[in-house]
């Protein structure tokens, strides 16, 4: 229960396997100024951008600094809470907001097309998006039972957060499969292209050495 339960290795090890994703992206979109030639995803900082917001969700970032969450409107209504406070905070939220809306404005019609010609990448960022709204959505439930006086037995409120655990593991996990599957996919279309490429040369070839041993024999 302790490797599965809030707080433990399966949150430690969703957190930091954003940070990986991240990080590889960021190395792809560093590599891709120094080199153009070098092939990269769409976007990469707006993409680890994304993740790093993840990474913060998932360490409780949104609450661990502020003594409440700077996602609840509750937290702007406090009276021992400074003006500066509240524009710091509020300016946090716009900022990741601008950042999701930035990613789903260029990715939303890429992500429907690659899906409906069954693609993986437009696959598993969808099942991303599903993880996210079950996950949230046990957690709100529970939430929203505990309130309203709703006793569970206590297994099923640990199986719940078992569940809820595990399926923000499998979160990171599909973006960890999007990274692998694009890098795939781009080494392999430079494959293909350079053996394209070699194959349309082949007849040139052919031909300039038909017309030297012509000349010659001439």
């Amino acid at each position: 229960d302790t490797i599965i339960s809030e707080g433990g290795w399966v949150e430690s090890l969703s957190a930091y396997l954003y940070l990986v994703v991240a990080a590889s992206l960021l190395v792809a979109g560093g590599l891709k100024l120094w080199k153009p030639s070098i092939r990269c995803p769409r976007h990469p900082f707006l993409l680890a951008s994304v993740l790093c917001l993840f990474f913060a969700r998932e360490m409780d970032f949104h609450s661990r600094f502020t003594g409440g969450s700077i996602l609840k409107t509750s937290f702007y209504l406090r009276d021992d809470l400074s003006f500066m406070s509240r524009a710091l905070a509020a300016s946090v939220i716009v900022l990741a907001s601008v950042i999701v809306v930035s990613m789903f404005r260029r990715y939303a019609s890429l992500v429907r097309s690659r899906f409906a010609a069954g693609n993986w990448l437009g696959v598993l960022p969808i099942a991303a998006c599903l993880l996210v709204v079950f996950s949230k959505s046990i957690d709100m439930g529970l939430g929203t039972l505990g309130r309203n006086g709703v006793v569970l037995p206590i297994e099923w409120k640990v199986a719940a957060g078992h569940m809820e655990e595990l399926s923000e593991l499998l979160i990171p996990c599909c973006f960890l499969l999007m990274t692998v599957v694009l890098f795939l996919g781009k080494s392999k279309s430079a494959e293909g292209s350079a053996s394209n490429s070699a194959n349309a040369n082949e007849p040139n070839e052919t031909i300039r050495l038909g017309r030297e041993r012509t000349s010659r024999a001439a």
